[in-house]
């Protein structure tokens, strides 16, 4: 469930998720970003990123399978919700088009789930940390 507060509560809540059935379980937000623009929610889950309509609460459209056979750690928007980053659990950071979700580029990465994304904007850097100690620049 997402809460945003302001001059008025809502709530979007995701799919009730049963015992039994695993992938269903992996749909939890890790990292939501509001984009102005378009007046959308962006939720990134383990197994996509889904656009949310944040006057109704609508799915707009979902981009799956952006990763295969692995699961998003972080998720980071760059340029103005012109391009995202992706990091996932085998260490890896692909960069992907906001627009169509097509991937852009693989950068290097870990040996290790990615544990956070940053973004320096003044000098132009991705900057990226892992559970493996590791902080690449």
């Amino acid at each position: 469930m997402v809460c945003f507060l302001g001059s008025r509560l809502n709530l979007i809540e995701f799919e009730k998720a049963n015992s039994n059935d695993q992938d269903m379980q992996n749909i939890y937000p890790i990292k939501v970003e509001y984009n102005r623009v378009k007046e959308e929610l962006v939720v990134a889950t383990r197994k996509d990123v889904r656009f949310i309509n944040i006057k109704d609460g609508r799915l707009k459209y979902i981009f799956s399978g952006l990763l295969k056979d692995n699961e998003i750690a972080q998720f980071k928007s760059i340029n103005q919700f012109k391009m995202f980053i992706i990091g996932d659990q085998k260490g890896k950071l692909k960069m992907f088009n906001f627009s169509n979700g097509e991937e852009i580029k693989q950068l290097n990465g870990h040996k290790n789930e990615v544990s956070n994304i940053k973004i320096d904007y003044s000098n132009k850097l991705i900057i990226s940390s892992s559970w493996d100690s590791s902080i690449i620049i």
